[in-house]
Protein backbone atom coordinates (compact mmCIF):
# COMPACT_ATOMS: atom_id res chain seq x y z
CA UNK A 1 0.00 0.00 0.00
CA UNK A 2 1.46 3.61 -0.96
CA UNK A 3 1.91 5.60 1.97
CA UNK A 4 0.20 8.37 -0.30
CA UNK A 5 -3.00 6.71 -0.58
CA UNK A 6 -5.74 8.53 1.50
CA UNK A 7 -8.98 6.67 3.08
CA UNK A 8 -11.33 9.65 2.42
CA UNK A 9 -13.68 7.79 4.89
CA UNK A 10 -11.95 9.24 8.52
CA UNK A 11 -12.41 13.09 8.52
CA UNK A 12 -9.22 15.11 7.69
CA UNK A 13 -8.01 18.21 9.43
CA UNK A 14 -8.49 21.21 8.33
CA UNK A 15 -6.57 22.88 5.37
CA UNK A 16 -6.34 26.16 4.40
CA UNK A 17 -8.40 25.70 1.27
CA UNK A 18 -11.01 24.52 3.51
CA UNK A 19 -13.64 27.27 4.64
CA UNK A 20 -13.87 28.26 8.51
CA UNK A 21 -16.99 27.92 10.69
CA UNK A 22 -16.85 31.37 11.80
CA UNK A 23 -15.15 34.58 10.52
CA UNK A 24 -12.20 36.08 12.97
CA UNK A 25 -13.80 38.61 15.16
CA UNK A 26 -13.18 42.12 14.74
CA UNK A 27 -10.37 43.85 16.61
CA UNK A 28 -11.30 46.45 18.90
CA UNK A 29 -9.58 49.42 16.99
CA UNK A 30 -11.74 47.98 13.77
CA UNK A 31 -15.08 47.95 15.55
CA UNK A 32 -14.32 51.87 17.15
CA UNK A 33 -13.39 53.00 13.58
CA UNK A 34 -16.69 51.23 12.51
CA UNK A 35 -18.93 52.16 14.77
CA UNK A 36 -17.23 55.89 14.16
CA UNK A 37 -17.63 55.69 10.31
CA UNK A 38 -21.22 54.85 10.76
CA UNK A 39 -21.76 57.73 12.72
CA UNK A 40 -20.24 60.12 11.08
CA UNK A 41 -21.97 59.09 7.79
CA UNK A 42 -25.26 59.76 9.40
CA UNK A 43 -24.35 63.04 10.72
CA UNK A 44 -22.96 64.48 7.93
CA UNK A 45 -26.39 63.43 6.00
CA UNK A 46 -28.12 64.87 8.66
CA UNK A 47 -26.42 68.33 8.61
CA UNK A 48 -26.39 68.16 4.68
CA UNK A 49 -30.02 68.68 4.84
CA UNK A 50 -31.37 71.99 5.69
CA UNK A 51 -34.56 71.91 8.51
CA UNK A 52 -37.41 73.50 7.09
CA UNK A 53 -37.74 75.30 10.54
CA UNK A 54 -35.09 76.07 13.01
CA UNK A 55 -36.25 73.27 15.58
CA UNK A 56 -34.46 73.23 18.95
CA UNK A 57 -33.87 69.30 18.06
CA UNK A 58 -31.92 70.17 15.27
CA UNK A 59 -29.45 72.93 17.00
CA UNK A 60 -29.14 70.84 19.92
CA UNK A 61 -28.92 67.52 19.04
CA UNK A 62 -27.78 67.14 15.58
CA UNK A 63 -25.55 69.96 15.24
CA UNK A 64 -23.60 68.98 18.45
CA UNK A 65 -24.12 64.89 18.54
CA UNK A 66 -20.08 64.48 17.70
CA UNK A 67 -19.95 66.53 21.13
CA UNK A 68 -22.40 64.23 22.67
CA UNK A 69 -20.84 61.35 21.43
CA UNK A 70 -17.23 61.83 22.63
CA UNK A 71 -18.98 63.79 26.23
CA UNK A 72 -20.79 59.62 26.24
CA UNK A 73 -17.74 57.44 25.11
CA UNK A 74 -15.81 59.58 28.58
CA UNK A 75 -18.66 58.91 30.72
CA UNK A 76 -18.56 54.75 29.41
CA UNK A 77 -15.08 55.02 29.83
CA UNK A 78 -15.14 56.32 33.33
CA UNK A 79 -18.19 54.27 33.93
CA UNK A 80 -15.78 51.07 33.38
CA UNK A 81 -13.10 52.20 35.17
CA UNK A 82 -15.30 52.65 38.71
CA UNK A 83 -17.12 49.21 38.12
CA UNK A 84 -13.52 47.80 37.57
CA UNK A 85 -12.13 49.38 40.85
CA UNK A 86 -15.49 48.81 42.75
CA UNK A 87 -14.74 44.76 42.01
CA UNK A 88 -11.44 44.73 42.66
CA UNK A 89 -10.79 41.52 45.38
CA UNK A 90 -8.50 42.59 48.00
CA UNK A 91 -5.96 39.78 48.25
CA UNK A 92 -4.71 39.53 51.94
CA UNK A 93 -1.91 36.90 50.98
CA UNK A 94 -0.46 39.21 48.01
CA UNK A 95 -0.03 41.81 50.35
CA UNK A 96 1.89 39.75 52.96
CA UNK A 97 3.88 38.61 50.07
CA UNK A 98 4.43 42.37 49.09
CA UNK A 99 5.42 42.77 52.31
CA UNK A 100 7.69 40.07 52.50
CA UNK A 101 10.05 41.12 49.24
CA UNK A 102 9.93 45.04 50.63
CA UNK A 103 11.54 43.91 53.85
CA UNK A 104 13.68 41.41 52.03
CA UNK A 105 15.37 44.74 49.52
CA UNK A 106 15.67 46.76 52.38
CA UNK A 107 17.46 44.03 54.03
CA UNK A 108 19.78 43.52 50.56
CA UNK A 109 20.15 47.60 49.96
CA UNK A 110 21.33 47.69 53.81
CA UNK A 111 24.52 44.83 53.12
CA UNK A 112 25.18 46.64 49.91
CA UNK A 113 25.29 50.13 51.69
CA UNK A 114 22.74 51.90 49.83
CA UNK A 115 20.85 52.79 53.04
CA UNK A 116 21.48 52.83 56.74
CA UNK A 117 19.37 51.90 59.05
Amino acid sequence: RSPHNHNHSTPSKLTSWQPRTHPPAMLRYQIFLSYGITFLSIWMGLMSKTPQDESVIYDVVIVYAPIWAILALGIYAATCVLIGLLSFKDVPEAATELEQHVKEAKKEMTKRGIISN
